[in-house]
C-alpha cells in the first residue's frame, strides 16, 4: 500500500532576511519535479539562464518584468507562465515578489 505524503507550510512565514535579495526554497523534490518558493526583493532579479527542463509559475504577489528570448513580459499577482525546456530567461522584481515554481526534470 503507498503510503500518502502531506506537506503543510504557510508561505507567508517565508520572509526575507535585510541583506538577502532573493530566497529560494525547494518544497517537493521528487525524480520528476521540483516545485520551489521564491522571494525577490524589490529591483533583484534571476540571472539570465536557460531552463533544463519545462517550467510552469504563479506569481502569488508583486510584479515584475520576465524577458523570455524575444520578448518581456509584464507580470503580477495572479499570473501562470508556463515556459518550455531551454527557454532562456531573465526575471526582474519590480516590487517584493513571491512565486511558487515547477521545474521538471
Amino acid at each position: 500500500m503507498k503510503e500518502t505524503a502531506i506537506i503543510h507550510r504557510n508561505l507567508r512565514r517565508q520572509l526575507l532576511n535585510e541583506q538577502d535579495q532573493l530566497l529560494t526554497e525547494v518544497l517537493i523534490h521528487s525524480s520528476t519535479f521540483n516545485y520551489s518558493f521564491i522571494r525577490l526583493r524589490e529591483g533583484a532579479s534571476l540571472v539570465v539562464h536557460e531552463s533544463t527542463g519545462d517550467i510552469a509559475m504563479q506569481i502569488i504577489s508583486g510584479q515584475g518584468k520576465l524577458a523570455l528570448e524575444s520578448e518581456v513580459l509584464l507580470v503580477e499577482e495572479g499570473d501562470f507562465i508556463f515556459m518550455s525546456a531551454h527557454t532562456v530567461q531573465r526575471l526582474e522584481a519590480e516590487t517584493e515578489m513571491a512565486i511558487l515554481h515547477v521545474l521538471t526534470h
